[in-house]
This record gives C-alpha cells, sequence and structure tokens, in this order.
C-alpha cells in the first residue's frame, strides 16, 4: 500500500497514523470511551477516500494447534470453518495459518487456529469504521506480522523467539521455518525501565518452559531469542544478554529495525506498534481477521478500480483506432485532391490536342456507330484458322484417319425483330474415310475415327456430328475376311457447327 489510513487499536486506546510513501506519521490518540468514539468518528470522517488497515494487540487471543486430512478446496475450508466453531464457539474474528504437511501422519494439515475471545473492547472502533464505509483491507495482530518481521532482522534463523515491546506490553512469538507455531502477551503497566528489561528475559524463560510442556518445543532444542526494544531498554538488555546453548538472547534497537525494514520515517516516541503497522503497509501477509462481509468496501473499490482501468484502456484505445482513422481520411482526401488536379491536367491536355487535331465532320454518335460495325464485319469476315485448328489437334496420334475434304462456311444468322442478332454462325463439313493400319487388324481405322469424334466434342463450344458412318462400323465381332477391303475404302462425314460471339 502506497498511502492510506493505518490504526492500532489496545484495550483501552486507539492509535492512528498516516502512510505516504514510507513514511509514518502519528494522527491522533483516541480513548476508549465515548467522548473518544466521537472524535475517531468525525476522524473518519476525513479519510473516506484512503484504505484503512487496522492492528489489533490485546491479550485476549488465543491459538490452538489442530490437524485436519489434507483437502483442497471448499471441503477444506468448510472443514476449517467447523474446527474454528468447535474450538471458538463464540469468537467473531477468527483466522487459520497453515503449518504445512506432516507426512508420517498420513499426509495430514497442520493448522495453526486463532482468534479474539474477547471483542467488546475493540468492537466498538469496528462500528464506528463500518458505519463510515471506509475501506477496511485487512484486521491483523503483531502475532501475523512476527514472521515477515524475522525474515528482516535475522532471515536464516529456523527456531526462534520474537520478543517485542508495544506501548505497556511484551508481544511473545514462536517462529519456526518462518511460520507462526505460538504466541501471547504480557502487560508492562506501571514497570520501569529495568523491571521491563528483567520482564523481557522472563518472559523469554516461561515462554520456552511453556511450548517445552505443550510438546511444542523439544527438551534440549537449541532456541534464538530475539528482543526488540526502544533504545533504554535495549541497552539495559545487552547488559543482561547471556548465552547458554539452548538460550541466545539477540538484542535489537527499534531505530534498527526501522532501517532494515526500508521505513523512510516514523514516531520515534513510540514501541514495536509503529514496526508492526509499517509492515502492515510494506508486506502485508495473507492471514488476516477481517472477513468478506467486513472487506466489502475494499472489494468494491476494487472493482470500481479495475472497471475505472479497463474503460481508460477502451477509450485510449478508441482515442488511437480514431487517430489512425483520422490519418486514413486524411491520406485518402490527399489523394482525391492530388487525382482531381491530374484528371483537371489530363482534361487540359486532351482540349489542348483536340484543337490542333482537324475537325472530324461526323460527331461522336456516329463515329460509336461505325465501331459497332467495325466490329461486326471482322466477325462476319473471320476465317477458318480457329476451327482447322481444332481440327488438326483432334487428329494427333490418328494416322487411320485419312481427311478428303473439309467444307468450311460462316453463315450471319437473323433473329426475330426486336431479338439480339446471332453473329457469325460457323460450320464446317469434314469428309474423309478411316482405313486400318494393316490386314491383321482391321478395326482399328473404326477404333481411331471414334476417338477422332470424341475429341472434337470436347472442344468448347463446337457441335460434332457425324452425319454418315462407314460402312461395318458396327459388324459383328468376327467380320469375314472378304469384307476388309470395304472397311478401307469406307467413307465417314462429319458436321462440325458453333456459334461466334457476339
Amino acid at each position: 500500500m502506497k498511502n492510506g489510513l493505518l490504526i492500532y487499536v489496545t484495550t483501552d486506546e486507539l492509535k492512528s497514523f498516516r502512510w505516504r510513501a514510507g513514511h509514518l506519521e502519528h494522527d491522533g490518540k483516541f480513548a476508549n470511551d465515548e467522548a473518544g468514539h466521537r472524535q475517531f468518528a468525525h476522524h473518519l470522517a476525513s479519510a473516506k477516500n484512503e484504505t484503512l488497515i487496522t492492528l489489533v494487540n490485546i491479550a485476549e487471543e488465543n491459538f490452538v494447534n489442530e490437524t485436519i486430512p489434507n483437502l483442497r478446496g471448499d471441503d477444506r475450508a468448510s472443514i476449517i470453518r467447523r474446527r474454528l466453531e468447535q474450538r471458538f464457539p463464540d469468537a467473531q474474528f477468527t483466522a487459520s495459518l497453515s503449518l504445512g504437511l506432516d507426512r508420517s501422519a498420513g499426509n495430514s494439515e497442520h493448522l495453526l487456529l486463532a482468534a479474539f475471545t474477547r471483542h467488546e473492547n475493540i468492537a466498538p472502533w469496528l462500528r464506528l469504521i463500518a458505519s463510515a464505509s471506509i475501506s477496511l483491507s485487512a484486521i491483523y495482530s503483531p502475532s501475523f506480522l512476527a514472521p515477515a518481521l524475522m525474515r528482516i532482522i535475522r532471515p536464516d534463523e529456523r527456531n526462534c523467539l520474537l520478543l517485542t515491546q508495544q506501548d505497556a506490553s511484551i508481544r511473545q512469538s514462536h517462529i519456526k521455518d518462518g511460520k507462526l507455531q505460538f504466541s501471547r502477551l504480557t502487560s508492562l503497566s506501571g514497570l520501569t525501565e529495568e523491571r521491563i528489561a528483567e520482564r523481557f528475559i522472563e518472559a523469554a524463560t516461561r515462554l520456552r518452559l511453556f511450548l517445552i510442556s505443550q510438546r511444542l518445543l523439544d527438551h534440549g532444542t537449541p532456541l534464538t531469542t530475539c528482543m526488540i526494544a526502544p533504545p533504554s531498554i535495549a541497552a539495559i538488555l545487552r547488559s543482561y544478554s547471556q548465552e547458554d546453548g539452548a538460550r541466545d538472547f539477540i538484542v535489537i534497537d527499534i531505530a534498527e529495525t526501522f532501517q532494515r525494514a526500508g521505513i523512510k520515517s516514523a514516531p520515534t516516541d513510540s514501541g514495536c506498534e509503529t514496526l508492526f503497522l509499517a509492515l502492515a503497509a510494506l508486506s502485508p501477509p495473507k492471514v488476516h481477521y477481517a472477513d468478506v462481509f467486513m472487506r466489502r468496501e475494499t472489494r468494491l473499490r476494487s472493482i470500481r478500480r479495475y472497471l475505472f482501468g479497463a474503460g481508460e484502456v477502451a477509450m485510449a484505445a478508441s482515442l488511437l483506432v480514431s487517430i489512425g482513422l483520422h490519418l486514413q481520411i486524411r491520406h485518402i482526401e490527399t489523394s482525391v485532391d492530388q487525382d482531381r488536379q491530374d484528371i483537371a491536367l489530363i482534361r487540359a491536355r486532351l482540349e489542348t490536342l483536340q484543337r490542333a487535331l482537324p475537325v472530324v465532320p461526323v460527331d461522336n454518335a456516329q463515329i460509336q456507330s461505325l465501331i459497332v460495325s467495325h466490329h461486326h464485319l471482322l466477325r462476319q469476315t473471320a476465317g477458318p484458322a480457329e476451327i482447322f485448328q481444332t481440327i488438326s489437334h483432334a487428329l494427333v496420334d490418328k494416322p487411320g484417319i485419312v481427311i478428303e475434304s473439309i467444307d468450311w462456311a460462316l453463315e450471319n444468322n437473323k433473329s426475330p425483330v426486336g431479338k439480339e442478332t446471332r453473329i457469325g454462325h460457323e460450320t464446317a463439313v469434314i469428309r474423309g474415310h478411316a482405313q486400318p493400319d494393316d490386314d491383321k487388324h482391321p478395326r482399328t481405322g473404326a477404333t481411331q475415327l471414334r476417338q477422332f469424334v470424341a475429341a472434337l466434342k470436347e472442344a468448347p463450344q463446337l457441335n460434332a456430328k457425324m452425319t454418315r458412318q462407314p460402312v461395318g462400323e458396327t459388324p459383328s465381332l468376327y467380320m469375314p475376311p472378304a469384307d476388309a477391303a470395304q472397311i478401307k475404302t469406307a467413307s465417314f462425314i462429319i458436321e462440325l457447327s458453333r456459334n461466334r460471339k457476339p
């Protein structure tokens, strides 16, 4: 989140902060009473268009380890919901964190169930947020942000305790393999700095013993303890620092942690709550306490943002298309103007040429009529070359066909009055005879004649008809040898006709 409103809620009060591109600024402090509620409602009225992240740090936050079958989708969500209802029947704010699969236990999944068991102290603040219709992004606990903080200060630690001081409390979290295992809160009300430092060490020792008693930690397992505190408390803790093989205290100043986290500026008079708020804005975890209903304004704002973005993209695309079409229109208009100029120049040259030519004693209509008549004459005086070429192609590979004569004629067929005249009816009469290749195969001439006629019929727009067939064209299969001479001298007549295109 680049910009937004961050609030920190405890049992007694609420603190408001503004987040602006890496800078965290304190914006207000409100007591948990009617006057504080009214002031906070007025404060929210000026932040309706901003995104809100809530950090709740109360002692009434419980954690329970649970094991469920390895499921996916709706089945997994349903069984987690039932387990949360069984463990925390009256809790309004619940969450679940997956701790991974256990291959040795039938591929089951380990879960950490969390809930605020008492929400009377934070409910008024959340009702004011809901009534203000502000965009609530998430409700976090410092325990959910502890793994992200640990990755910043000690990224290589696999098993550690993280103790942080917030206002008047110490948050103690057990983190293993980058995931939260357990967390609890210890109050620091009314204690001096020396006593707070002692309480840090006592809390770390007691938490380690508690984890061993709950079988969450094996006895003798090395466990690194990281403590983050204000500069004065950190100086006292460094003097108490010790290491005995199973315990290792690492003390870190809050200001140093700000630099490691990439936070540009933050209030210097507060505890680690500002650090957790900045982490919630920089790298928010997926697990939080806000349900879908509480985050409806955030979802609606996201939908509106996506719709506006899609509309802007569509507008930009439309603008680009319109610019392209406008450029095409301008190009076409330029081409049209150029063509008009060329036409005007050609007309001027034509008029100049016409004025230089002698005057023709006929008008344009008479010239067009003469051109049409000329085309008719050309078609009527056409020669037989085309039809002779067709006959020549049909005679290829047919040596038994002997052409004796071809009578070609071109007629002018006139149609009735009112109809188009069919010009150029072309006819050709072929006379010849078919002779066999030798006396042993007398019917080869007849076969070649049939092939010759078939080739003529395949010619486009040509009608071929054999008006006279040779004697013995269809005799019996076994012809007497005496009739072979008759086949040799038998003649045929083929009539060809076609209409030339007008």
